[in-house]
């Protein structure tokens, strides 16, 4: 456009089409050398970006970077050399139709416009270069304006974007069976599936989403959408939808159920919003960190800013707690290491080999078998090997007892953590709730426990 425009002016005095291509050449090479030379120095550094940041901006770098180049170099070669050919001098071009002659009268009359407001600009400037002093003071009160601005303005980091479906959690008491928790999660289907906007479901018994892992009592819906046109046509958005969801499911009562938007970007967390690793670094145990993350929680959730802030841990889960008698195993001839492995083979399973048959592998695992680890009687039958070589009952050497405990141990940089999740509320950016959330965790969080954000908050704070 630079090159074509100056041919055009120099076209104006007088030159003929190939004198104009050059002289415009001689003026202009330098300034696009230039702008390009900026440009390439503004975004080329973003390529080198760590992090999540980098992954988002060193795509636009590498792209305005090399449309700029090869624009400077059509703008050297290609735009000069087409200029020359298909411009004509203006003397050439006074011939031509009516309609020919409206377009140029209208195009005159712009430039006459133009021209004047241009002249006006430079007189302007001219101006305010003779008071370099003043102009320097309204410079200094821009940039402090500025970074006012920067300061007060909400932060943000990636804002929350209909991706077409939605998540549905179910978790439902402590030690439940997946037989259960399938007959729940059918009964969510049958409410959420008639609703308008919605196109399907995809149920996982037996998974429990905020951790991506297996848990009996947990299960997961994701919910797909219609397209956004169909949607547009009934009149419904991803909000509303959820909202719906929310409602047709809010009197079941026979599990926890969650309706929560898809993580912001694949990948990074398992649901929208935020999550905060409430760490045990003081040795309390499972029981005083639940209950000081769900204290932590019910005060998040009456604070503004923060939406929906929950947990999914638990320290009600039934156990079997085994007390080995140490000093009686080894009079017995029986190793404690040897009971342990005993209960590792038969309650969790041990692999043993892989063999080939018919040109198939299949793999070979040693484990009791269901009717024989059902009852704590079963697990106390069952036998381990003495060093004399005589098989020995573990209830001979062991006390069983029932217990609570969490179903799944979380470690977060090696300390005991509770992962505690949240969204933002409406009217609030995400840089808001999370500086509300780490306020709130630094006061209501007592001696011998810390915070740490994970995920996508973390990469925010980064």
């Amino acid at each position: 456009i630079v090159v074509v425009e100056n041919v055009e002016r120099n076209l104006e005095h007088g030159l003929s089409p190939l004198e104009a291509a050059r002289k415009s050449m001689d003026e202009v090479s330098g300034a696009l050398v230039a702008i390009v030379l900026v440009l390439c120095a503004v975004f080329i550094p973003t390529v080198f970006l760590t992090g999540l940041s980098g992954a988002f901006y060193r795509q636009f770098a590498v792209t305005i970077s090399t449309a700029t180049i090869i624009s400077l170099l059509l703008s050297l070669t290609l735009s000069p050399a087409l200029a020359a050919m298909l411009l004509k001098p203006h003397a050439d071009a006074e011939s031509g139709g009516r309609a020919t002659r409206l377009v140029r009268r209208a195009g005159d009359a712009f430039n006459r416009g133009f021209e004047r407001m241009s002249a006006a600009y430079g007189r302007l400037t001219a101006r305010l270069v003779q008071a370099p002093r003043r102009m320097m003071l309204v410079y200094g009160g821009l940039i402090a304006l500025t970074a006012f601005v920067f300061t007060v303005t909400p932060a943000g980091f990636v804002p929350a974007q209909d991706q077409g479906y939605f998540l549905t959690v179910i978790q439902l008491p402590p030690g439940s069976s997946v037989e259960r928790t399938d007959a729940v999660m059918q009964k969510v289907a049958k409410r959420i599936l008639p609703l308008a906007g919605v196109k399907g479901a995809v149920m996982l018994a037996g998974f429990d989403g905020p951790s991506q892992t297996l848990a009996p009592n947990s299960a997961a819906a994701y919910i797909p959408l219609k397209s956004f046109a169909e949607r547009k046509k009934l009149g419904v958005t991803l909000a509303s939808i959820m909202g719906e969801a929310q409602k047709a499911t809010g009197d079941i009562n026979e599990a926890r159920l969650l309706i929560v938007p898809p993580p912001l970007i694949q990948g990074i967390g398992s649901a929208g919003g935020y999550r905060l690793m409430v760490q045990d670094q003081g040795g309390h145990g499972y029981q005083d960190m639940g209950k000081t993350a769900y204290d932590l929680i019910g005060k998040a959730n009456q604070t503004k800013g923060l939406a929906q802030v929950y947990t999914f841990f638990d320290t009600a889960t039934p156990r079997i707690f085994a007390d080995v008698d140490r000093t009686k195993a080894n009079m017995l001839g029986v190793p404690p290491e040897r009971v342990f492995e005993a209960l590792q083979v038969y309650l969790g399973s041990a692999f043993v080999n892989d063999f080939n048959l018919l040109g198939r592998t299949y793999r070979v695992t040693a484990q009791a078998d269901s009717p024989f680890r059902n009852t704590t009687a079963d697990i106390a039958n069952l036998k381990t090997r003495s060093n004399t070589g005589e098989m020995v009952p573990i209830g001979s050497v062991s006390t069983f007892r029932d217990k609570t405990g969490p179903y799944r141990v979380v470690r977060y940089n090696l300390f005991p953590a509770v992962e505690v999740d949240g969204d933002t509320a409406k009217g609030s950016s995400s840089g808001q709730s999370l500086i509300a959330m780490e306020k709130l965790a630094d006061t209501a969080l007592p001696a011998g426990y810390a915070h740490e954000w994970t995920g996508i908050a973390y990469q925010q704070i980064s």
